[in-house]
């Protein structure tokens, strides 16, 4: 321990000395200037890259970062050797009011200050570790003496106790920080850990149920969200055609299969925009036209709305796809099962299929009459949807506020 030793020079001045095994080898560790708030700090000789420490705003001992023995606590100094010690840095300062500095002072070299809670913050955390390091060393050495002894030391017992240290250790290292970092490996085995978590759980079914509802409520959102923007920006058809293709069955999970650009003319080679098959292998057909897409024009001596030139050119394709696809539904299930032997189950059908129109947006129903003629032209229509953007949108939407967690 060292020894306090008050300097007959300056009252205001205490030495602390350093004994080593030799007293005659007493070397200065502190000196404390009260006064002034000053403790100089001098580490043991060839500890770092400086002889010599500044800890300002205290008029004793900071025992909280360092020892009267002259040392950092938990490794602290290893580490500024390591990121300060080739830096040219002439000058540290640990400072109770001062922020953190690190900056070059003309041809001195560089000058770092130190706010002294950062420091103890992060000595903390450097001892959580050691202490950390500290169990995890016992519990190697537990399982070791286990198997010498296993009367004294029983292996089930012991292994309980070690399995419970690591369950702590891995739940209180978990940092959401990280998640940006991880590689594609690395993210897939913590996706199979999570998955061997839930499966070995008692109420398995129940942690299931909940991490299902958490994964479907970010993926809804994500979707929710960029199709709100594609909407906005009136994208091209073939641009929402790839978004919607890719996630229309966050919508209606009966969908198991998709397939993009069905060849529904033949002759003319015109392809619809994609196809979706449910678990029973009917498909239905998508079509997309863009948001701006007319959807009514008024007539002029009854004051009816009736589909507009736009609408009409985008439902007649439509329903000529509806027509071939089951005219022909023979000729084209062999057709697509032969260029897609991986995308089509065994059991696709063509019978009577069902046709989605995608195009429009209700801001252009401004109107009552217009919302009541844009409703009985849509159910005239036979096997065909036709769905305005927004109202899709909402549809995810509703979906994604009937996520919720049962109490």
């Amino acid at each position: 321990m060292p020894t306090l030793r008050q300097n007959n020079k300056n009252k205001d001045i205490e030495e602390v000395l350093y004994y080593a095994e030799d007293p005659k080898k007493a070397k200065v560790v502190f000196e404390i200037n009260k006064t002034k708030k000053i403790v100089k700090f001098y580490p043991k000789p060839g500890k770092l890259f400086l002889s010599k420490v500044l800890i300002t705003g205290f008029t004793e001992i900071p025992t909280d970062i360092v020892s009267e023995s002259g040392y950092f606590k938990s490794g602290f100094l290893y580490f500024l050797n390591a990121r300060f010690g080739d830096k040219k840095t002439y000058y540290i300062e640990i400072a109770k009011d001062k922020i953190n500095l690190f900056r070059k002072d003309g041809k001195k070299g560089y000058k770092l200050i130190l706010n002294y809670d950062f420091v103890e913050d992060t000595i903390k955390k450097l001892s959580t570790i050691s202490y950390e390091a500290s169990r995890y060393r016992g519990e190697i050495f537990n399982i070791c003496l286990s198997a010498q002894f296993p009367k004294h030391f029983p292996a089930k017992q012991i292994m309980k106790e070690v399995g419970r240290g690591q369950a702590r250790r891995i739940v209180k290292n978990l940092d959401e920080n990280a998640i940006e970092y991880f590689t594609n490996n690395e993210a897939q085995d913590f996706v199979d850990y999570f998955i061997k978590l839930i499966g070995k759980r008692k109420h398995k079914q129940k942690f299931f149920n909940l991490a299902k509802i958490k994964v479907d409520e970010i993926a809804l959102g994500k979707v929710v969200n960029k199709f709100e923007q594609l909407i906005d920006s009136n994208v091209t058809e073939s641009e929402l055609s790839e978004f919607l293709i890719e996630n229309l069955f966050v919508i209606d999970s009966k969908y198991t299969a998709a397939v993009p650009e069905i060849n529904l003319v033949l002759g003319g080679q015109r392809r619809v925009d994609f196809g979706l098959i449910d678990s029973q292998g009917f498909m239905d057909i998508f079509e997309i036209k863009r948001a701006n897409t007319k959807l009514l024009a008024q007539n002029s001596d009854h004051g009816n709305f009736y589909w507009h030139v736009q609408a009409v050119k985008a439902i007649t394709q439509i329903e000529k796809y509806l027509f071939n696809a089951e005219s022909k539904k023979d000729s084209l299930i062999s057709d697509l099962k032969r260029e897609r032997e991986t995308e089509i189950p065994e059991n696709l059908k063509l019978i009577r299929p069902r046709a989605v129109l995608i195009m429009g947006h209700s801001d252009q129903l401004n109107s009552t009459n217009k919302k009541e003629d844009f409703k009985i032209l849509r159910q005239s229509l036979k096997n065909i949807e036709v769905i305005p953007y927004d109202e899709l949108l909402q549809r995810m939407k509703n979906q994604q506020n009937k996520i919720f967690i049962k109490g």
